[in-house]
């Protein structure tokens, strides 16, 4: 069996012939953590810097690892699979689709209905895999989908629809800035943008 030792503080030395002394450093009173101390303040944890969120295509070598994505129990109702958004992506023309990657990790998928003969382009499907969600990466993708149809012809607003409902996102798109229409689109709440 292999044993691995660790000390937390460079000034203790590990040593097993002086485990009384390394016991005393170890037990030793520490300086207290004070938010009046710069030197004495916990690291922010939340503002270590996360993996870029990025668009990508679809290859033939990721295809896999995106249709593998599901979202959180619960949230199945809300969005169909990544497997079955792809292949009906694949039959309708005006289908924009990417997998979302924090880093080199895929995370989750978007698709979009482009349709440049009218001004408000469509969110189809949009989901982050559940061991990555509440991260900020449905955000700052949904930021970079926004940065893209705000390039396309004739974009003033962009609609999404979503069931309604315990666990149904229309909370984070309203976070984002969709505000409801008031129609309905087959039990669907439908939402919007102004670009």
């Amino acid at each position: 069996m292999v044993s691995h030792s660790l000390s937390l503080d460079p000034q203790v030395k590990v040593s097993h012939h002086n485990t009384d002394s390394r016991l005393s450093q170890i037990l030793a009173p520490r300086p207290q953590i004070h938010p009046d101390n710069p030197e004495l303040k916990r690291p922010n944890l939340m503002s270590s810097p996360s993996p870029q969120v990025s668009l990508r295509e679809i290859t033939a070598d990721t295809v896999r690892s995106i249709c593998t994505l599901v979202v959180a129990p619960g949230q199945e109702k809300f969005v169909a699979s990544n497997a079955v958004s792809i292949a009906q992506a694949y039959f309708e023309p005006k289908a924009w689709f990417r997998a979302i990657h924090a880093g080199d990790t895929p995370v989750g998928f978007v698709m979009l209905s482009l349709d440049p003969t009218i001004a408000e382009y469509a969110f189809w499907r949009f989901m982050i895999d559940a061991k990555h969600q509440q991260r900020g990466y449905g955000m700052r993708a949904l930021e970079l989908v926004l940065a893209h149809v705000r390039t396309l012809p004739n974009a003033t607003a962009v609609l999404v629809s979503c069931v309604p409902g315990e666990g149904s996102p229309q909370a984070f798109y309203e976070r984002a800035g969709f505000r409801p229409t008031g129609a309905i689109d087959d039990g669907e709440v439908v939402l919007r943008l102004d670009l």
